[in-house]
């Protein structure tokens, strides 16, 4: 289009290209545009149209674009202003984060921050153009239009107010959820360029769902194995960018989750009906957020609906889920509750582990929201959950010689969180969480060896440890201006650790002896961790932005205080059309170690404190990379990472748990580092999407105490990670869902014989040496949407691990008898067993929804 009329262009594009928008004929009145219109992203078509105009735009999370002027007034304290709250309908209704506040009269916008509040300065006296009160309804009142994806939007007349008043007048909007019929249709914004998209993904529903479920359990953190950096099978937890599971900070509403998996590792704590999708970062961190090095994975349970009650029930092969949501009493407030229970061992154990290794377990939801005013939000969320795993191991190696064992495992989280949430200004607002938690971890070894005519040995042993929590967080939010948006705050914790309590009993026929120790370390140790942080989202310029901050931490263990100086550096730079360059700096520090008795078997869960004979972890982590929109609803990111960290901790022998002395008597401190380069490829709208990841990456520790001081690979060093994702919706009731996943196998140290080796090292070899096999699977699926009855109904049929491959869950090591004279005079040789994970399994998972 060469020389044509700005409006015209936009409403070809709304008609065209299906582009939303919003904008006042007064606005774009005058405007010649010239732009050539290719098949290229929303947001590349609007820079192109809008050059040269003096406008520009604001993306709403729906994907509607909303026009004004590129002019940046600064605010005084004469001028006049919009404030309010954007609320759910009905009294009570949660506050709707991210909903546009537009006054057409003005050209003026601006979103709901993260409670709902918004504040719009308008300007004043000279500056009110004769149109904009013609398009007013009054000289007292302002139209303004509020719209949020999902809602139906609201057109209220309110009054604009001097800013030092603003505080008495603030006005609450309350938007109507919009009801959509059976089958769902998913409305989802396409990124941009000048959007934050490296290290950083925030899921939405339908991606969770494209991925095919475990079973047909639906799991928000399924999503998470297949997005680069990440690995994960099984108990391992996720390890990102090279990092142990201990070093993920893990949240539920503000809350810190020290074990986030149920089920030895393949389904998390997170009830996908109760918790919305999570926010996940691998870099770029803001100052906001700290105490842990690798990543930062929170999540956020639903409130309910105050207008409705609602619910849901849904039964698969591991598990059964009922949710139920709706309104309190004097229509104030709102509540979910939300419950699952396992079973394995009734309905699918034979088909799964087998009749003698049952897991089992359950975990309970309670939110609770209410209005105390209209600035005033309280919010209450429980959680409590268990689990419960026991295996036995049976060997006849010959010879008369015969042995066995019992493994059991239970740990649990109990939770709780109070969220004041309070609106002091238009520009400020601010939030305050108490919690409060429990994890334990117990685990039972029992084994029995008997000879014929030697005669029995049997050994009992006890793990118990754990950790408590009570803390207090307070955020603050501040817009001063349009360009920048700080954010402020603190953070208190009282950590109460049992550093494992331990109680062994041996006892052999052939001595006439029984050995009854307990082994306890003593007091449990009690560390106050606090941390203090400012941030600023400022926009430098219309293709130029950068996140600045600053975070201070500390603990006090024992008589020591431990401090930290965290800078955080975040750049973005937008130098052409749907391209995008991005770079970071962040500094972290970690006050609290996970420490592993085996990293052979499944892991003994271990958490201790930083002391003033370990001291706390700490890293630096650099990324840059580019992320670039191809059009056609393809985009793709490459970014490349390094960290560097020291104060890891590792025990001094990796094949066995240490069954005397204190956890800091056999620990060895060091540093390691992390680096790779990650590629991902998306396609977005259309009946089939999907994304391909790759990562090529490599991590080592490095010990004075072990392997000779020599780096070695750390256990989850894996060089090739590739996974693909395809769903493609067939018909309006049917969706089909494909997976593959390719890792190379976990490095781990094995004992080539009997024979005594020196600690944490093998003959002729390094630490992490040996490597279990390549990981490789294919999950596919179909899912059925449909209604009938009054209710929504989804079936979901699918295969796990489709052609049959045999993957490693860990190694099970035994002994032998030699057949012919043993070397050094021992009678038994070690064994190694790769114990693989379930073959192929049918997925199965019905929902009703009322």
């Amino acid at each position: 289009m060469e020389d044509a009329p700005l409006q015209a262009v936009l409403e070809r594009l709304r008609q065209k290209a299906r582009i939303d928008l919003i904008y006042t004929s007064q606005l774009v009145r005058g405007h010649r545009v010239t732009c050539k219109i290719e098949a290229q992203s929303p947001s590349a078509l609007m820079r192109c149209v809008l050059r040269g105009t003096g406008l520009r735009y604001r993306r709403l999370s729906s994907g509607t674009f909303a026009l004004k002027e590129e002019t940046a007034r600064e605010e005084n304290a004469s001028q006049t202003v919009l404030a309010g709250v954007v609320r759910t309908a009905a009294p009570g209704g949660e506050g709707v984060s991210g909903a546009f506040v537009w006054a057409p009269a003005f050209a003026k916008g601006t979103t709901t921050d993260k409670a709902g509040f918004f504040r719009l300065a308008l300007p004043t006296g000279a500056a009110l153009a004769d149109s904009a009160r013609a398009e007013a309804a009054s000289a007292d009142t302002v139209a303004v239009f509020v719209s949020h994806v999902g809602y139906a939007s609201a057109r209220p007349l309110l009054a604009p107010r001097a800013s030092a008043d603003e505080e008495k007048e603030r006005v609450t909007i309350r938007l109507h959820p919009t009801p959509v019929a059976l089958p769902p249709v998913a409305v989802e914004a396409q990124p941009s360029a000048d959007e934050e998209r490296l290290s950083t993904a925030r899921l939405r529903p339908a991606q969770v769902e494209s991925v095919p479920p475990f079973l047909g359990e639906t799991d928000p953190i399924d999503i998470l194995r297949l997005l680069p950096g990440v690995q994960s099978e099984g108990a391992a937890g996720l390890s990102v960018r090279g990092s142990g599971p201990e070093q993920n900070l893990v949240l539920l509403d503000g809350a810190p989750v020290y074990n986030a998996y149920h089920a030895l590792g393949f389904l998390s704590v997170f009830n996908p009906s109760v918790v919305r999708g999570p926010e996940f970062r691998t870099g770029r961190f803001p100052a906001r957020y700290g105490g842990h090095l690798a990543s930062v994975l929170s999540f956020r349970t639903r409130e309910g609906d105050p207008a409705s009650y609602d619910g849901s029930a849904s039964l698969g092969l591991i598990n059964g889920n009922v949710f139920a949501e709706g309104p309190l009493g004097a229509e104030r407030g709102s509540f979910a509750l939300g419950a699952r229970r396992s079973f394995v061992g009734e309905l699918a154990q034979p088909l799964l582990l087998g009749t003698d290794s049952p897991f089992r377990f359950w975990d309970l939801n309670a939110v609770a929201g209410y209005d105390l005013t209209p600035r005033d939000h309280l919010r209450l969320s429980l959680y409590a959950g268990r689990d419960d795993y026991r295996d036995r191991f049976e060997e006849d190696s010959g010879s008369g010689r015969a042995s066995s064992a019992d493994i059991g495992l239970e740990w649990g989280t109990q939770l709780a969180t109070l969220r004041w949430d309070h609106a002091f200004s238009g520009s400020l607002s601010g939030s305050a969480v108490l919690f409060a938690s429990d994890y334990d971890y117990r685990s039972l070894y029992r084994s029995e060896t008997s000879r014929e005519g030697i005669g029995q040995k049997s050994t009992r042993l006890n793990f118990v440890s754990g950790v408590r929590d009570v803390g207090l967080r307070a955020d603050f939010d501040y817009a001063p201006a349009s360009r920048h948006d700080a954010r402020f705050g603190f953070a208190l914790t009282r950590h109460r650790y049992r550093p494992g309590e331990r109680d062994l009993r041996q006892s052999s026929t052939r001595e006439g002896v029984i050995r009854d120790t307990a082994l306890t370390p003593g007091a449990e140790p009690r560390t106050t961790e606090w941390a203090l942080y400012t941030e600023d989202e400022v926009q430098l310029s219309s293709r130029l932005s950068a996140n600045v901050g600053v975070r201070g931490s500390g603990l006090f263990t024992g008589e020591s205080l431990y401090a930290t100086l965290e800078p955080r550096l975040s750049v973005r730079y937008a130098p052409a059309e749907a391209l995008a360059v991005e770079a970071s700096y962040s500094r972290m520090a970690q006050y609290v170690h996970q420490l592993s008795t085996s990293a052979l078997g499944l892991p003994i869960d271990l958490w201790v404190p930083a002391t003033p004979r370990v001291g706390p972890a700490r890293g630096h982590q650099v990324t840059t990379g580019l992320a670039h929109d191809f059009g056609g609803g393809f985009e793709g990111t490459l970014e490349g990472y390094y960290k560097w960290m020291t104060g890891l901790v590792e025990y001094e022998d990796p094949t066995g748990a240490p069954l005397s002395g204190s956890w800091e008597e056999l620990v060895e401190a060091g540093r390691g580092r992390s680096y790779g380069v990650e590629l991902l490829l998306e396609k977005h709208g259309g009946a089939t999407t999907g994304w391909l990841s790759y990562t090529l990456s490599r991590s080592t520790r490095t010990f004075e105490g072990l392997n000779g001081g020599e780096p070695f690979p750390f256990r989850y060093d894996r060089r090739h990670d590739l996974t693909l994702t395809l769903a493609h919706q067939l018909t309006s009731y049917l969706e089909l869902t494909g997976t593959w996943v390719y890792r190379t196998g976990n490095a781990l140290t094995l004992p080539e014989s009997g024979a005594p080796v020196p600690a944490n090292t093998r003959p002729g070899g390094v630490r992490n040496s040996d490597r279990l096999p390549a990981y490789e699977r294919l999950d596919a699926g179909a899912r059925f949407t449909f209604s009938g009855g009054g209710a929504g109904h989804q079936l979901y049929l699918g295969v796990y691990n489709a052609y049959d491959h045999a993957n490693p869950f860990f190694v099970r090591l035994g002994e032998k008898l030699f057949e012919e004279t043993p070397p050094e005079g021992r009678p038994y040789r070690t064994i190694r067993k790769i114990v693989t994970l379930p073959t192929v399994l049918p997925a199965l998972r019905y929902t009703i929804m009322f």
